[in-house]
């Protein structure tokens, strides 16, 4: 039964992006709308909360620190990005990576970008969508003391994000 309930959350939150269908009731889901132009699904039981213009959706576990965010950027030259492009990046940044995987894939139809790594022995996945006008990272880091249910709520918000008009 307890994966039933995780298993249609999760279902919930993929198919629900956009308006695009109802979410089950059980998943009780709300829905952020963005002034930088997507919206993202996540569960009612979060708050999510701006730190600034580009920054404008956290969410954040009280127990553990985990937190997704989603941060929309202007759109690169080119707009390919590359294992070694992502990881000098974060280099630049000052954050020294592990790359565990890089995926190109297109999530809500989107061309997108999935990317699983280590960072000060936090697990964080960061999905990098790509749009003609913005680039959004949506980015779920995982702390230590993360229960499952949580883990795959957090995971199904990053994966939510769609961009009604492009």
């Amino acid at each position: 039964m307890k994966k039933t309930s995780v298993f249609l959350l999760v279902f919930s939150l993929l198919f629900s992006a956009c308006g695009n269908s109802e979410p089950h009731e059980e998943a009780s889901l709300s829905s952020f709308t963005s002034q930088n132009g997507y919206e993202i699904s996540y569960p009612d039981t979060l708050s999510p909360v701006s730190l600034s213009a580009d920054i404008d959706f956290v969410i954040m576990d009280d127990t553990t620190g985990s937190s997704v965010t989603v941060m929309t950027q202007a759109p690169d030259s080119d707009g390919d990005i590359t294992e070694k492009s992502f990881r000098e990046d974060k280099l630049s940044d000052g954050m020294d990576v592990r790359l565990i995987s890089f995926k190109h894939k297109d999530i809500n139809g989107l061309p997108s970008y999935e990317v699983t790594y280590k960072y000060n022995e936090n697990t964080v996945t960061e999905i990098v969508y790509m749009t003609k006008k913005h680039i959004y990272r949506a980015t779920y880091t995982e702390l230590p003391g993360m229960s499952d249910k949580l883990r795959e709520q957090m995971t199904a918000i990053i994966t939510s994000l769609c961009v009604p008009t492009l």
